[in-house]
């Protein structure tokens, strides 16, 4: 479960930024990821 009192900034494998997760910003709050057997982010849904 992701705290969200915590700021979060992912990556993808390239280390490219996907997105800023934080309390404070609307547009990633509610966002959610998953990983596959790599560590590797497989998906990202919007749950607004």
């Amino acid at each position: 479960m992701i705290d969200k009192t915590s700021r979060y900034i992912v990556y993808d494998t390239l280390g490219k930024i996907l997105y800023n997760y934080s309390k404070l910003d609307n547009v990633t709050i509610g966002r959610s990821f998953r990983y596959d057997e790599n560590g590797n982010i497989i998906k990202i849904t919007n749950n607004d």
